[in-house]
């Protein structure tokens, strides 16, 4: 195998990655600036120039493998592009001229399958954040789902930041629980968490 062919699957299993748990706006990765590209997606040791990446993402689309997208005011429109360098332009123009329209991409079912293959996901471990959009003058919300409640008592006993948190509901049982945007499985469980300041770093602010 050719170091050129090897950089590209590299850099395909990258794209598959980055995106295998939400869509992603293509916004930032045509930035003009390519360290704080590399910097926000972890890219630094691949080298690849932004023109690169979006052919690699364009290829990936002809195969099925992801979807390009744009949403308008939050809304997703259509899409008629005619290839990488016209997108690019596009993308160029939502940064300069703030036009209200941003691109996206996700994975389809066919790319979900490909990261599955050579990632090998445990998706037993695998626990999904969602904050709740109504906030509570002491804290707020947030409902994590996973396909077992032990996954999610280790990651509450793991929970790295400086607010504490209790639930505030039963674990209940998700019929065909959506792991990510593409990924379901027969069975999971959610449960609400309450997250607020305590008293002590209240005074600290």
């Amino acid at each position: 195998m050719t170091e050129q062919r090897s950089k590209s699957i590299d850099l395909e299993f990258w794209l598959l990655e980055v995106a295998s748990e939400d869509y992603v706006c293509l916004c930032a990765l045509s930035s003009p600036n390519p360290k704080f590209v590399w910097a926000c997606f972890h890219l630094t040791h691949l080298g690849f120039s932004v023109a690169e990446v979006f052919d690699k993402l364009w290829e990936m689309r002809d195969r099925g493998l992801v979807e390009l997208f744009a949403k308008e005011n939050g809304q997703i429109t259509a899409c008629e592009l005619a290839g990488p360098s016209d997108l690019l332009e596009r993308l160029k123009g939502c940064i300069e001229h703030n036009t209200g329209i941003s691109y996206w991409y996700g994975l389809t079912q066919c790319g979900g399958a490909n990261y599955e293959k050579i990632a090998l996901p445990n998706w037993a471990l695998f626990v999904r954040e969602e904050q709740v959009s109504v906030k509570y003058e002491d804290g707020w919300s947030v409902q994590l789902t996973s396909a077992n409640k032990t996954s999610i008592e280790t990651y509450l006993a793991r929970y790295d930041c400086p607010h504490e948190w209790r639930l505030s509901s039963e674990f209940r049982v998700v019929r065909n629980w959506k792991s990510t945007y593409w990924k379901s499985l027969p069975e999971g469980v959610e449960v609400d968490v309450f997250c607020y300041t305590p008293p002590s770093l209240d005074a600290l602010y």
